[in-house]
């Protein structure tokens, strides 16, 4: 009786081990890096989210940002104003990014607060 305890027990462990390498592996790595416009200023708050995943963050102050991804995994880096760009993240622990300018030309803003006006006016 003391050997099937000792027995199940020894699997047990084996069994967690091997599911512990799992789990992590599946976490990905870190990837850094340094979000940018065209002129070299560091972008604030640029969005970066892993492609098909919950998983996201923020560029700070300095433009910078941390967030795990697979080497598979693609980022997706947006902001307002600025052309959303698609990075493979492949076998590089360090994505530096930067975003173009996304110019839309508009030909009439109108701007009406509290009440009503005919365009004419």
């Amino acid at each position: 009786m003391k050997r099937v305890l000792t027995a199940l027990l020894k699997s047990a462990c084996i069994i967690a081990l091997l599911l512990c390498g799992v789990g992590a592996q599946a976490q990905g790595n870190l990837v850094t890096g340094t979000v940018r416009d065209t002129k070299g200023e560091p972008v604030i708050g640029a969005t970066i989210i892993v492609a098909g995943t919950a998983t996201g963050a923020t560029s700070g102050i300095d433009g910078r940002y941390s967030i795990s991804a697979a080497p598979d995994a693609t980022l997706e880096i947006s902001f307002i104003g600025y052309k959303k760009q698609e990075v493979p993240v492949g076998s590089r622990s360090t994505v530096d990014v930067t975003l173009e300018e996304d110019a839309l030309l508009v030909d009439d803003v109108v701007v009406v607060g509290y009440g009503t006006q005919s365009r004419r006016t």
